[in-house]
């Protein structure tokens, strides 16, 4: 805060001026309120910021639930910190659910990205591992497991198809 002369325009700081002065200014302050949308950034911020917690949030809950609750065909992208960015995901899929565990195909390649669609070459092996329920959920807990999907579509030339309910791991998906 500062005064300033209306006829020579020479500014005096407040805190060079007396003690009387000073109170009346900080009086004349308090009356005035600042424009809220100086607030505005602040508050669009804290709104996306907030909606990014919740939908991770909402994520991890609905992933979270689909490893609960396993079904055959479900595909699991695990995050691989050792390999290199080209390599950096495998998926698994669910070939069997037994009552504690689950018996789980890798696919043949790995992947830069999380795919959304698979193609009909993107095999599994033959062979299968098997993990408790309660080993996967502490994999999505420690960021292994970065996506859960469950009804994954293959993609045929122009056309695509859902993942049919099946123990089929040897990467024919034909009905």
């Amino acid at each position: 805060m500062g005064i300033v002369c209306s006829n020579c325009k020479h500014v005096v700081r407040i805190y060079e001026t007396s003690e009387e002065v000073r109170e009346m200014a900080k009086q004349l302050k308090a009356t005035v309120k600042p424009p809220w949308y100086l607030f505005l950034g602040s508050i669009i911020l804290t709104l996306i910021i907030g909606l990014l917690v919740v939908q991770s949030t909402s994520r991890k809950n609905k992933y979270s639930a689909y490893l609960e609750n396993p079904q055959v065909n479900d595909i699991y992208a695990l995050r691989n910190a050792y390999e290199t960015p080209e390599n950096k995901y495998e998926l698994w899929k669910v070939i069997n659910v037994k009552e504690d565990s689950i018996d789980m195909s890798v696919s043949i390649f790995k992947y830069r990205y999380i795919p959304n669609q698979l193609k009909p070459e993107d095999l599994f092996f033959d062979n299968y591992i098997t993990y408790h329920k309660n080993t996967m959920l502490e994999f999505l807990k420690n960021g292994t497991i970065a996506k859960v999907s469950r009804g994954m579509t293959i993609v045929k030339g122009n056309s695509t198809e859902s993942i049919p309910d099946s123990t089929n791991i040897d990467g024919d998906y034909s009905k």
